[in-house]
């Protein structure tokens, strides 16, 4: 517990200020196409843990007609900037147990 507790480490705040801005693609820029949109849904692998939404992945591969186009809408939405889900904005990480004593943070 030592290693995790008690790490001492120098920081600079203004950091950041230093880091090298990296070249902006913006052919990446562009909205998103219904085909991509389709081609992201059929490379979801099946029978996967439905994570922190409750929606496995298998249930995006079953949508069809008005359900799939509303979330193609949503993302669509999104990506132009006519609508902003405070959801999108929070990232949930999952503790992921390794092998040993699971009272080591270390371990995890």
């Amino acid at each position: 517990m030592s290693k995790v507790y008690n790490a001492k480490r120098e920081r600079f705040a203004d950091a950041a200020k230093f880091i090298r801005q990296r070249e902006e693609y913006s052919e990446l820029g562009h909205p998103i196409t219904r085909k991509e949109f389709v081609k992201a849904i059929a490379k979801l692998k099946n029978g996967k843990a439905p994570g922190t939404t409750g929606v496995p992945p298998n249930a995006f591969k079953c949508l069809k007609g008005n359900n799939h186009n509303q979330i193609f809408q949503y993302i669509v939405d999104f990506w132009e900037g006519d609508a902003d889900y405070w959801e999108w904005h929070v990232g949930l990480d999952v503790l992921v147990p390794k092998k040993g004593d699971l009272g080591d943070p270390n371990k995890w």
